[in-house]
């Protein structure tokens, strides 16, 4: 003997079969209006076929088959909404995650303070007693320790 249950699983139950049929006969209709919204038949294959999955899992008491089609129509301009707002989150993030990786490119006012610093480094360098500018060089840019100059 098979419980309710069985039937609402299965999708054969009273409403929910006569919902399920419903939506057998209007998907085509129904992508066709999603893809519309989306602009993106892909997604609104997508966006359909998820509708499908939340269907077999509701029992929505419809006395029509009209009645039925607003409902399912209207679902699924719901779930396209949600779709573009979604979509839109996404963009919304991946364009701060690219924000956060990217490395700004130098433009000429840079080329031109790079230059003004290394003529102001190269002026304090001349300053200095050449044993002081060997010392300076063997550290900074050799990376030798101190021990090491003083040998």
């Amino acid at each position: 003997m098979k419980d309710a249950r069985d039937d609402h699983d299965s999708g054969t139950s009273g409403t929910g079969a006569a919902l399920l049929s419903v939506f057998m006969e209007l998907r085509a209709k129904i992508e066709h209006v999603v893809a519309g919204r989306l602009n993106d038949a892909s997604a609104a294959a997508d966006v359909v076929q998820d509708l499908y999955l939340k269907l077999r899992r509701i029992d929505a008491r419809l006395p029509s088959d009209s009645e039925a089609r607003r409902y399912l129509l209207k679902m699924a301009v719901k779930a396209s909404i949600d779709h573009q707002r979604g979509e839109g989150r996404r963009a919304e993030l991946l364009a701060s995650a690219v924000d956060l990786v990217d490395v700004p490119q130098p433009g000429p006012e840079d080329d031109v303070l790079a230059a003004y610093q290394l003529r102001s480094v190269d002026a304090a360098l001349a300053e200095l007693p050449e044993k002081c500018r060997q010392v300076l060089f063997m550290s900074r840019v050799e990376g030798r320790t101190h021990t090491e100059i003083a040998a």
